[in-house]
């Protein structure tokens, strides 16, 4: 084919801008080594009818078709199993159906009491039909908002089936049938566990997001025996159908299900954990926090040093306050914040999580999703909405109390008291728009690989500088100075001869990590050899490094005020203990480019897509 001279001139732009956004505009770089775990939520063996009961409403959806009682659903106090029962030989009337919804602990509101699961979850639980009278289906209900609306996962015991779903608006709809096959078949009097795995998440053949639903069924008897199907389905979005229940059930005789070992679990990120320290009662000794978030709430899990009980004098008190707009990074010891919730449990075992204001208003009464008696955590539910002024990322410090006593805080430095510090949480993490720019460090240069630097490295986007420094080791989460310093030198304007002088560079701000504590900038002010430095702001890592590798920071660029950063800074990185300097790396120049400028090369790439889709 002959290309015409346009045509050629126009390949040749279109080469040239696509090298240059590509050399210039690598992919978004994905921060990694986030500290996300799974971790339970709600769980229940049964064997303590009261303080099960307290995490299931019962009543509000127990159908009992003609009023005669058959429609049963109660805690077996002798063997500690959930029993469901009805008997549907003659429906003339309705058919029985005791459904178990997840409610908030304690809770009696009834539809108002029901508890928002996050988007995604995890659903363990232990199933048996009797063989008397030896008959039932067992029922998962995701994204439950009542009966007239919600997801089926049934396990089809007489059929040895698992079926998939839906009702909505009261209409009921068969989204899949699976047969077990010859690997599984369900016996009379033999438990077997189901797993369904629920996620809101994006269907690529699709293109847009959908609910998908991953069951497994295992004989317990014989764990190789199981059976595992999906679905998929977008007819329930996750924000607006965030319940969860469970029945037993068999429309045309009479029925008996037992049910056990209920466990729902989670992904959320380990935000700090504290040094070992004595705190009495231990149930108000906060050991770690996890948080998590979705499109609708932000989920709090409080691990404690103990089982929760009440206190048969005092009001126990689990509390966090949450610093929305961030304004506590503007001092270097200063703490302020927006909101606060907590969690009250009362002498008589009642328990209750209110929402506050700083001025100590209350705003409105939230679910205690998990814990509570008899668990050693508590997690609890705010929904985003409620939270006004809500950013990318928010800062939290908790406390427990007895009574008017104060017993702990969170976070505490290695000393056991309050680091005047907060934990660090983002909703929605920033990216650097470059690549990284990085340099290497040789293994062995410290004895302790917590203080061995692998790598320092940075990135940019439009409004931040990003700094990554990596180690041979893993980050301690906790301990202070006298466990590990994190230093990060920048020379904003490339001049070494301004700022403090460190390794042939000039640094003019010095980003400092003490484990344990928030990282914090500091800018030079001495005469260039005197160590002599002026608080500017607290900064944020984009997730604790704890029993990580590698941490990055986020940087605004406009915290460089005097020098400001230039089109090329310098790094060079350390880190410390006790006050001596352990290890360092070589200085290296990375690009830092004008807002400016990134936006042309956007202009320029979508040019280059222009051109690219031109006919030649």
């Amino acid at each position: 084919m002959i290309i015409g001279s346009a045509a050629l001139e126009r390949s040749i732009i279109l080469m040239l801008l696509i090298f240059l956004v590509l050399s210039t505009l690598n992919s978004i770089i994905l921060v990694k080594g986030e500290t996300v775990e799974s971790v339970e939520i709600l769980s229940s063996d049964f064997s303590d009818s009261v303080e099960a009961l307290k995490h299931l409403d019962i009543t509000t959806e127990n159908y009992d078709a003609g009023n005669d009682g058959t429609s049963r659903e109660y805690v077996d106090t002798i063997n500690g199993w959930f029993v469901f029962e009805g008997d549907n030989r003659d429906t003339a009337s309705g058919s029985d159906e005791p459904i178990a919804v997840v409610k908030g602990y304690g809770e009696t509101d009834g539809w108002g009491s029901y508890a928002d699961l996050p988007y995604n979850y995890s659903v363990v639980v232990d199933f048996m039909v009797p063989s008397t009278p030896g008959y039932g289906n067992f029922y998962v209900f995701p994204r439950y908002s009542s009966v007239a609306d919600k997801y089926e996962v049934v396990v089809d015991t007489e059929w040895n089936n698992i079926v998939f779903n839906y009702v909505k608006d009261t209409k009921w709809s068969n989204l899949k049938t699976e047969w077990f096959g010859g690997n599984l078949t369900i016996q009379k009097d033999s438990w077997y566990r189901l797993i369904v795995n629920v996620t809101w998440e994006y269907n690529a053949s699709k293109g847009f997001y959908m609910n998908h639903l991953i069951a497994k069924v295992v004989d317990l008897s014989d764990t190789s025996k199981w059976f595992v199907s999906s679905a998929w389905d977008a007819n329930l979005t996750a924000d607006t159908y965030r319940g969860l229940a469970f029945l037993g059930f068999d429309n045309d005789k009479q029925f008996k299900v037992y049910m056990d070992n209920l466990q729902i679990v989670t992904s959320m990120e380990k935000t700090f954990v504290e040094p070992a320290e004595t705190i009495t009662p231990t149930d108000l000794d906060i050991l770690s926090m996890h948080v998590s978030d979705d499109g609708q709430a932000i989920y709090f899990r409080f691990s404690l040093g103990s089982t929760i009980s009440a206190d048969s004098t005092s009001t126990k008190y689990w509390a966090a306050q949450l610093d929305i707009d961030k304004d506590s990074r503007n001092t270097e010891n200063g703490w302020d914040y927006e909101y606060s919730f907590i969690i009250t449990l009362g002498t008589d075992g009642s328990a209750s999580l209110n929402l506050y204001d700083s001025a100590g208003n209350w705003i409105k009464s939230l679910h205690i999703l998990g814990g509570g008696i008899g668990y050693d955590y508590l997690v609890a539910e705010v929904d985003k909405a409620d939270l006004s002024g809500m950013g990318d990322s928010l800062y939290i410090y908790s406390y427990t109390q007895l009574g008017s006593t104060v017993e702990d805080t969170f976070p505490v430095d290695n000393s056991g008291s309050r680091s005047s510090d907060y934990v660090i949480y983002y909703v929605n993490k920033p990216q650097p728009s470059s690549s990284w720019t990085t340099v290497s460090d040789v293994e062995g240069d410290a004895s302790d690989s917590a203080l061995d630097i692998s790598e320092v490295g940075s990135a940019y986007n439009t409004d931040a500088l990003f700094l990554r420094l990596s180690i041979y080791g893993t980050y301690p989460w906790n301990g202070g100075s006298t466990t590990a310093i994190y230093r990060v030198y920048i020379d904003a304007d490339n001049d070494p001869t301004t700022g403090y002088s460190i390794s042939g560079t000039g640094a003019d701000y010095m980003l400092e990590h003490i484990i344990g504590y928030s990282p914090k900038l500091f800018r030079y002010t001495g005469s260039g050899t005197d160590w002599t430095w002026s608080f500017e702001k607290r900064e944020d890592y984009i997730y604790n490094p704890g029993g990580q590798q590698t941490v990055v920071y986020a940087i605004p660029k406009s915290d460089f005020t005097a020098p400001s950063l230039s089109s090329e800074a310098v790094l060079f990185g350390q880190t410390g203990q006790d006050g001596s300097v352990v290890d360092d790396t070589g200085s290296i120049a990375v690009p830092i480019p004008e807002p400016a400028l990134l936006i042309m090369i956007g202009i320029m790439a979508s040019v280059a897509l222009f051109l690219f889709n031109e006919r030649i």
